[in-house]
């Protein structure tokens, strides 16, 4: 399989995708973690906000459209953007999808000049708690098994 970082395009949300999201977001996040009780909140997320400029979401596609990462901003005041959905399907994970993805939000949430991130996160998705780390996000609370991290811009 050829899973190299030039061979993805990224786009921004259009309806035509929703699908193909859902599986996606239900593959990564039941498939490979376990997170069952999400597959109806994943079934049922609207994805709205994205097509009314209150966010973006960014998908990432294999050559033969297969979503393979997603990454997206949701505002949440004139100030704070929540960095969410975030996931990279593990056989092109370590090739520098992430990193571009992120890059490219990061782009975004500063030309809409916000001045705080925040994300939600899980003890599970360690490689993801690193990647925030690594980019200056702090811990600022923890709800049973969320773990909520802030980046001040």
């Amino acid at each position: 399989m050829n899973n190299k970082l030039e061979d993805i395009t990224i786009v921004k949300y259009e309806d035509k995708y929703k699908d193909k999201i859902i599986e996606f977001l239900i593959n990564v996040a039941i498939g490979e973690f376990g997170y069952k009780e999400w597959e109806n909140y994943f079934k049922t997320k609207s994805f709205d906000p994205y097509k009314n400029d209150e966010g973006e979401f960014l998908i990432a596609l294999n050559p033969k459209g297969k979503v393979v990462g997603t990454c997206a901003a949701l505002k949440k005041t004139d100030k704070t953007v929540k960095l969410n959905t975030f996931y990279i399907l593990s056989e092109y994970r370590n090739n520098g999808l992430g990193k571009k993805l992120y890059s490219m939000i990061m782009n975004y949430i500063l030309e809409k000049d916000y001045k705080e991130i925040i994300l939600c996160t899980f003890e599970k998705f360690n490689i993801a708690i690193e990647f925030y780390k690594k980019r200056g996000y702090k811990l600022f609370e923890t709800i049973d098994d969320e773990f909520w991290y802030k980046k001040e811009l």
